[in-house]
């Protein structure tokens, strides 16, 4: 059980003390704050794991990436009722060269528990919870 996030793919520039503190990349995904930050009192630079389900670009599902194991670095804008999920920069070394574009590819995850302080939680371990962002 996990929390199951649909959401494109988007590149959102991020400050360079950011960047290099957490290692995290302008790119992301988005998911609702009431299943992440606010559900789990999360804050920025926690880092949330999963796996990818499925890629769709608009010309072809990418199958190759199905199962991969994905890391994000969690950044809690704050205003907003949305969490930005920015892959780690070693996660995105692995994935990019599949042609994952921003603002056209859809991604869909199983983010299966977060990261903070040394500690780790498991995101919704008693049944599926989805978040769908398009």
């Amino acid at each position: 059980m996990a929390l199951l996030v649909e959401s494109k793919i988007y590149y959102e520039s991020l400050p360079a003390d950011i960047k290099e503190m957490y290692s995290a990349t302008g790119f992301c995904i988005e998911v609702s704050k009431k299943f992440l930050s606010d559900y789990y009192s999360l804050w920025t630079g926690c880092r949330i794991m999963g796996k990818i389900l499925e890629v769709v670009d608009p010309s072809a599902r990418i199958e190759e990436l199905r199962g991969a194991s994905v890391h994000f670095v969690l950044i809690v804008p704050p205003l907003g009722s949305i969490d930005r999920l920015h892959f780690s920069e070693e996660c995105w070394k692995e994935v990019r060269d599949y042609g994952l574009i921003p603002d056209e590819t859809e991604i869909k995850v199983e983010l299966i528990e977060a990261e903070m302080d040394g500690d780790v939680v498991s995101l919704f371990p008693k049944r599926d919870v989805v978040d769908v962002h398009r």
